[in-house]
């Protein structure tokens, strides 16, 4: 696994290393049934997806906690390249930290052994919202690795 985690004022970049080819893990990205298997926090959490993958589409995650917290986040896709780059919205239903409309941007580059995935997460409001989105991402992309290391 390669991990670099760079923070920036209101906004965070996260760099991983995949096994698997650009395609596959653009599909990941954007097919509900693999969404439901790693776009969660922790292992312990499930995840229901809604999504309409296209320009101007709206998607939306369910995330359930095993206390019976729900997290509802969704947004519209504004950019989609396959198998390189998603762009799209990120809005929190309810959010003690983020009130507002912050943007994704995904982009795989392929390499020799796999891709490599860069996430940005941009137009975040403050410090302790890019802390928390640091590690909610980076516990969703822990997943997506467990799910590669599986298939």
């Amino acid at each position: 696994m390669s991990e670099q985690e760079a923070s920036s004022e209101f906004s965070v970049t996260l760099t991983r290393k995949y096994r698997w080819p650009a395609e596959r893990i653009f599909d990941a990205w954007t097919k509900p049934e693999w969404c439901v298997q790693w776009m969660r926090p922790n292992e312990s959490a499930k995840t229901d997806a809604e999504i309409d993958l296209t320009v101007g589409g709206r998607y939306r995650f369910t995330i359930r906690q095993p206390d019976g917290k729900e997290s509802i986040v969704y947004g519209i896709y504004r950019e989609i390249d396959r198998p390189q780059r998603l762009v799209f919205t990120w809005k929190w239903e309810e959010s003690p930290v983020e009130q507002g409309e912050t943007l994704v941007t995904v982009n795989l580059a392929p390499t020799p052994d796999g891709t490599l995935l860069t996430l940005t997460h941009e137009r975040l409001s403050s410090r302790m919202s890019a802390e928390g989105h640091t590690q909610g991402w980076t516990g969703c992309l822990n997943q997506l690795e467990v799910l590669a290391a599986r298939s």
